[in-house]
């Protein structure tokens, strides 16, 4: 991992935390996950929640597409785990 994605992720992960303040919030970053395929997969966040007695996953996964072609609207609608 590069240092400017180091450091936003820092970033963005002191934001989740100071927002989701909560015991049962849990944020994780590089975290392992199994996808409908059974691959493992590594997510740069992870937010586990419990509100109204029901629990969320949120993955965040950053990618820099500066230096190439703009990630097209398929790759987005079909991440799913």
């Amino acid at each position: 991992m590069n240092n400017n994605k180091d450091n936003f992720l820092g970033a963005i992960v002191a934001i989740l935390e100071s927002s989701l303040s909560s015991k049962k919030t849990i944020i994780t970053r590089n975290k392992r996950i199994i996808d409908l395929d059974g691959v493992e997969r590594a997510m740069d966040i992870s937010i586990e929640a419990i509100f109204n007695r029901k629990k969320f996953n949120t993955v965040i996964e950053c990618k820099n597409y500066a230096d190439s072609n703009p990630i097209r609207m398929e790759k987005v609608e079909a991440f799913q785990y």
